[in-house]
Order: C-alpha cells, then structure tokens, then sequence
C-alpha cells in the first residue's frame, strides 16, 4: 500500500536484480513504501519467499531468476512484463572473499571469470531487455549500484573493481545514448553498509575502529541507499542523467594520512 512517501513512485513498475536480501531487498521495500509496483529477481528462493512474507504486498511480484543463467528458470525470465516497466536497479552481484589482513592480489580466472558473468554479464542481459522493450520516448530510469571501489582501492579487489568500473561505463554510455529517448541512467555507489560486502560478520570493535574512519563516524544501511535509488528513481531527479552519486559517509574523501 501507498505511504505517501516523498519521492512518490505511485503508478511506476520497477525490477529489481537481487532483490532477496541486502541493499536489494531495502530497495525493494522503500519502492513498495513510495507506492510503486515491484518485481523482485534473485536466484534466493527462500529470501524471495521471506520477503513476501515480510512485506505482504499485492504490489509485489517475486520471481527466481539467475541473472548469469536464465534459462535456471526461464518460465519466470519470461514473466517479467518488459514493455510496463518504468525503473530498473541492478543491485545483483557477488565480489571476492575478502580478509582485511590479506594485503596482496590473489586473483584466479576462475574468480575473475564468476564475478564478471553476475557484475557485468548478468547486469548487460537485464539491461538490453529492458532497453529493447522499452517504446517511443517514454521515460525511464536505470540505477546501477555500483561501489565506493570505483573511487578507493582495496586489497584483494582487481576484480571486483574492474567489474564496478565496467557497470559505470555501461551506465555514462547509456546515459548519453538513450537520454534523447527519455532514459536517464545513473549510479549509487555504496560505501560500508553494515551488514553486506566487507562489514560482514565484523565485530563490534572492528565496527568502532572502521566507523572510526569515516567523516560521518557511522557505517551505512542499507536504508541508507535504498533512500537515493527512490529519489533516483522519482521524477524530483527528472535532470540527472549520467551521475555516480557516493553514498559512503564522506569514505572516499578521508586522507588515510591525516
């Protein structure tokens, strides 16, 4: 049901890549509450599952989908009503096993290969079919989530970087492409939000001495990115195209030597 929400996306479909838990699943919830019709992908039944449950929403459809693998389920793949939607957020992706005290590259074809069949591969698939389905000059939103990589390095993350920077590509070379047609594409770069990526499973003196080092001295929500992707996504954003807009507490501006 309607909230009456700010950003009011009443009357708006959206699709949301891994959309069971994390981040994903707070965008989804935040959609619901700002009065949009939603449609949750993840290769998570269960989560799919708790969602419903959580949400108890007519206006939400969830469907297992493996974005690197649709044939996994194609019956639902095909269910999805390409030609109604208004919004896509590709949220889905995995990144590599990360130790904050391993301090060099160990980086096998194997790994690099997974991550960007889901980061890139996965996120290209959705996005051509939601770009060839879409008709005349009707108005549209792509929201990549990208990360804080794209503007730090971490040890460890060749390729889970390479493949952030790729999605933030792809989203500058459609913004400038299809923005005559009404599509405007743009980014939300996470910094650390508690608990998903490398915050998880960390212990609360490990939160205090991270949160530490962030300007506004917290670790992120996921809430706090699910708020920006339904501004994104509403018409109050009707003149940004094209941007990466950090959502990381001022991480990407802290001088590590001061």
């Amino acid at each position: 049901m309607y909230n009456g929400g700010i950003m009011n996306l009443k009357g708006k479909s959206a699709l949301v890549t891994g959309g069971a838990s994390g981040i994903g699943r707070a965008i989804v919830k935040k959609f619901l509450g700002e009065g949009a019709r939603v449609i949750a992908l993840d290769k998570d039944l269960d989560g799919l599952q708790s969602l419903s449950r959580e949400t108890k929403s007519r206006n939400l459809v969830t469907l297992e989908v493996n974005i690197v693998h649709p044939e996994f389920k194609p019956q639902n793949f095909e269910q999805i009503p390409w030609s109604k939607l208004d919004i896509l957020v590709n949220n889905a992706g995995i990144d590599e096993p990360f130790s904050w005290e391993k301090k060099r590259i160990d980086l096998s074809l194997t790994t690099f290969n997974a991550i960007m069949d889901v980061n890139l591969r996965g996120t290209m698939r959705i996005t051509d079919r939601f770009v060839k389905a879409r008709r005349g000059k009707k108005p549209a939103s792509v929201i990549f989530i990208t990360s804080v990589h794209t503007a730090l390095a971490f040890p460890n993350g060749a390729a889970y970087d390479a493949s952030k920077h790729g999605m933030v590509g792809i989203m500058r070379n459609l913004a400038l492409e299809l923005g005559p047609t009404g599509l405007r594409a743009n980014a939300v770069a996470p910094g650390a939000i508690y608990p998903t990526g490398i915050t998880r499973g960390l212990s609360k003196s490990k939160i205090k001495e991270f949160s530490g080092k962030i300007p506004l001295r917290r670790l992120g929500a996921p809430k706090d990115i699910a708020d920006v992707c339904a501004f994104l996504a509403s018409d109050q954003a009707s003149y940004i195209n094209g941007a990466e807009i950090r959502v990381d507490g001022g991480l990407a501006i802290q001088n590590a030597l001061f």
